[in-house]
């Protein structure tokens, strides 16, 4: 499985390679309708060619992964009967070509879908709230990159970073908020197709797939409403622990997690749970309650200062899209 990627034109490939030869993971390089690819491999036992699926118009690459698999084959099956079998790339082509782009609205997940058509037009799906981000870097070339620093690797001064008073001055951060001037990042829930014009010059163009909004206030009678939030948390939960084979749940012994513990064991018998406590304080009391209820096998850890502060950096370098 495609875990990020980094796209630049074709006549740029020397780039990707220079960063493919910096990454430490494992990587594949791709070349397809004027455009070069570098993606880079997550550490699943997903098979590769799910991610990615040709006809006789264009390529589809998915990065990242779709929880709502069988929800969507239940819906195209009307359109294909190959949807029961197909991979995860050839099913959102089926929903793609057969609905059309807004129906990326029922489609769930932390996701990326690239389409490469023969025409040498790009176009990108991203998911509904924004879990794998997309960045467009304008400098010697049009860069797109799920991860920033993979653009810097290769090129350290293409950023034009904002000052730090435009920065810290600015209440307005969108889900679009970039803190580089030659920068932009893509709406959640959004369709962009990058052609070129008569000069070759690249151009974009967008539509909302899904618009996102919590200023409508809405009037649910609390039985509804509890029985909606019950609904969507068992079905989040059971997506995800009939689809790994070892599940290891980050337990503190509060009502977050402690809830969310007790309905994966409903799913399923084996689960895994770990606290992690620092050499101040820990909450080992409380979680081993919830452990030793439910039957998990339970694990403690306390981290000294020193790998506190390696952990802070390894999460903001593993983690931050930005």
């Amino acid at each position: 499985m495609f875990f990020s990627f980094t796209a630049v034109e074709a006549k740029f490939r020397e780039k990707l390679q220079t960063l493919a030869d910096k990454i430490k993971e494992e990587t594949t390089l791709l070349e397809e309708n004027g455009w070069c690819f570098l993606f880079k491999h997550a550490k699943t036992k997903k098979p590769l060619t799910d991610s990615f699926f040709s006809d006789d118009k264009s390529t589809y690459y998915v990065v990242g992964d779709v929880y709502n698999i069988t929800e969507l084959r239940a819906l195209l099956l009307p359109y294909s009967s190959s949807v029961t079998t197909c991979n995860t790339a050839q099913l959102l082509s089926i929903l793609y070509n057969n609905i059309g782009y807004r129906a990326f609205a029922c489609v769930e997940g932390s996701f990326t879908l690239l389409i490469s058509s023969c025409d040498k037009t790009l176009t990108l799906f991203t998911d509904n709230l924004g879990l794998c981000p997309v960045n467009f870097v304008f400098g010697e070339t049009l860069w797109i990159s799920s991860e920033l620093k993979n653009i810097g690797l290769v090129n350290p001064c293409i950023f034009s970073f904002k000052k730090n008073e435009e920065i810290v001055t600015n209440v307005f951060r969108s889900d679009t908020f970039l803190p580089i001037h030659n920068g932009m990042r893509l709406k959640p829930g959004q369709m962009v197709c990058i052609k070129f014009d008569g000069n070759s010059y690249p151009y974009i163009q967008s539509a909302d797939a899904f618009h996102f909004a919590l200023n409508h206030e809405s009037n649910i009678k609390k039985d509804v409403a509890i029985q909606f939030i019950d609904r969507l948390l068992c079905e989040s939960l059971n997506n995800i622990i009939h689809a790994e084979q070892k599940i290891a749940i980050s337990l503190s012994g509060g009502l977050d997690s402690s809830l969310v513990t007790a309905l994966a064991c409903k799913g399923k018998k084996e689960i895994t749970t770990y606290s992690i406590g620092t050499e101040e304080s820990n909450e080992f009391e409380y979680s081993s309650v919830v452990a030793q209820h439910l039957g998990t096998n339970h694990h403690q850890y306390i981290m000294t200062n020193k790998d506190i502060i390696k952990g802070i950096v390894e999460s903001i370098y593993y983690t931050a899209r930005t």
